[in-house]
């Protein structure tokens, strides 16, 4: 029995105890799509949380033009197919009428071959028409594709100038009249749903840590890693980074005294 409670209250004094700060359980930094200069920064929206409220607004004056060129010329590509549609219909009905007229009097011997060439001639004519129709036809629903998918991209264009986020706004990197490249940081959103601490753990207490109790100011709790880095940390050469999911408190910053035992 002395011997079981030495070994308790060894492992208890041997427990080092990690002060770490509480932070927000994730952080996700939201990087420019594009490149433009910055009309708009609501700088102020930040350590507050926004509803998906417009943030950040990169120039977008000749798109916004584009976009609506683009959807005029849908308009009236639109209703040039409507049209080609209808004489599609009309050419081949022509053609299928000279088609039949023509076959009727291929092979009667009463017919002359004068109008036999004649009768042959208005159905390749009519035949041609169609074609070219049909053909005029599919080139116009290709223009339509094409102009799709330039509305598309140009669309797509406009939302990524656009960055209207939900959720807890922890740091804006740019102001009005910066200009932006795409890969460039323009604010950092935090997960305050959840919170965590990180802490580096020796090699002591890496021995059987996943059968360990996490004790938090001096109380044992029910906090759980939620990863562990098995790999000695390239800064603390000696111990392994830890991330645990602690308590969610009422505010971030706080610091709290962590024990693994």
């Amino acid at each position: 029995m002395r011997v079981i409670l030495f070994l308790i209250s060894a492992s208890i004094l041997w427990a080092k105890v990690h002060t770490a700060q509480v932070v927000p359980y994730e952080i996700y930094t939201i990087k420019a799509a594009v490149s433009g200069k910055v009309i708009f920064s609501a700088l102020e929206k930040e350590g507050s949380y926004n509803e998906g409220k417009r943030l950040i607004q990169i120039d977008n004056y000749v798109d916004e033009i584009k976009l609506k060129i683009l959807r005029q010329k849908r308009k009236y590509l639109s209703k040039m197919i409507t049209i080609t549609q209808k004489s599609v219909e009309n050419a081949k009905r022509t053609m299928q009428i000279k088609k039949k007229s023509f076959d009727r009097i291929k092979h009667l011997r009463t017919k002359s071959q004068y109008e036999k060439d004649m009768r042959e001639s208005e159905f390749l004519a009519a035949l041609q028409n169609y074609l070219a129709t049909l053909e005029k036809l599919r080139s116009l629903q290709m223009q339509l594709s094409d102009l799709n998918l330039a509305i598309a991209q140009t669309d797509d264009i406009l939302q990524k100038k656009k960055v209207a986020p939900k959720g807890y706004i922890y740091k804006m990197y740019v102001k009005k009249g910066d200009f932006v490249s795409p890969g460039k940081p323009l604010l950092d959103l935090a997960d305050t749903s959840k919170a965590k601490v990180i802490v580096y753990l020796t090699p002591e207490e890496m021995e059987g840590v996943e059968h360990k109790s996490i004790y938090i100011d001096g109380k044992k709790s029910n906090a759980k890693f939620l990863k562990i880095i098995r790999v000695p940390d390239s800064e603390y050469i000696t111990q392994y980074r830890a991330e645990i999911e602690v308590p969610r408190p009422k505010t971030f910053g706080k610091f709290i005294k962590v024990e693994i035992r």
